[in-house]
C-alpha cells in the first residue's frame, strides 16, 4: 500500500501538537516557580518593612538623638539595608523572567503579572528616593543634622513608611492574583 505525503504528514501533525503542549505546559511551571520564587522574596522584604515599623521605628523615633546613636551602634557592622538588596533583585529577576515565559500563558494573567512587576518597580522607586536620602540623615554620624530635623525626618519616615507598606501589600495581592490565574489556567 502506497502512502501519500498527506497521510504521513497528518500523522506527524498529533505529535508535534503533543510535544507543543507539553513545551506550552512546561513554560507555564517554570513560571509558575518563578513566580513563586519572586512572591516569596518580595513578601519577606514585606515583613520586613513591616517588622522595621512595628519594633524598630518606636525604638528609634524615640528619645532621639539619644535613640539613633544607639541605633547606629547597633547596625555598626550590617546594615538593614543589605537585607533588601538581596532579596528585591531575587524578586525582580524571577518576575520578570516569569513574565516572559508565561506571556500570554493564560492571557488573564498578564494584567496580574505586569501591575506586580509595576508594584516592585514603585516600591523599590519610592526606597530609593524617598527613604535613601533620610537614612543617610537619620542613620549615619557624618550628617549635621540638628535634633529637630531628625524629629521631623522621623515623623515623614513614619508617614512614609505607612505608604509603602500599603504599596507592597496592593503588589502582594497582585502577586497572588498572578499566581492563581496562572495556576487555574495550567
Amino acid at each position: 500500500m502506497i502512502c501519500d505525503e498527506r497521510q504521513i504528514v497528518s500523522r506527524r501533525l498529533p505529535v508535534k501538537s503533543i510535544s507543543s503542549r507539553l513545551q506550552n505546559k512546561l513554560l507555564l511551571r517554570m513560571s509558575a516557580l518563578l513566580l513563586i520564587v519572586a512572591m516569596i522574596t518580595y513578601a519577606i522584604a514585606y515583613g520586613a518593612v513591616i517588622y522595621q515599623h512595628i519594633v524598630e521605628f518606636p525604638n528609634w523615633k524615640k528619645d532621639i538623638p539619644h535613640s539613633l546613636v544607639l541605633f547606629r551602634a547597633f547596625f555598626k557592622y550590617a546594615g538593614f539595608g543589605k537585607f533588601f538588596k538581596i532579596f528585591m533583585p531575587v524578586s525582580s529577576i524571577s518576575l520578570l523572567i516569569a513574565i516572559f515565559l508565561a506571556w500570554n500563558h493564560p492571557h488573564e494573567a498578564n494584567i496580574w503579572t505586569a501591575l506586580s512587576m509595576a508594584g516592585l518597580i514603585i516600591t523599590a522607586a519610592f526606597t530609593n528616593i524617598y527613604f535613601i536620602p533620610r537614612h543617610k540623615k537619620l542613620f549615619t554620624e557624618e550628617t549635621q543634622t540638628n535634633d529637630a530635623e531628625l524629629k521631623i525626618i522621623a515623623t515623614q519616615w513614619g508617614k512614609g513608611n505607612i505608604l509603602r507598606i500599603i504599596i507592597m501589600t496592593v503588589t502582594l495581592a497582585s502577586f497572588l492574583e498572578a499566581l492563581s490565574t496562572i495556576l487555574v489556567n495550567k
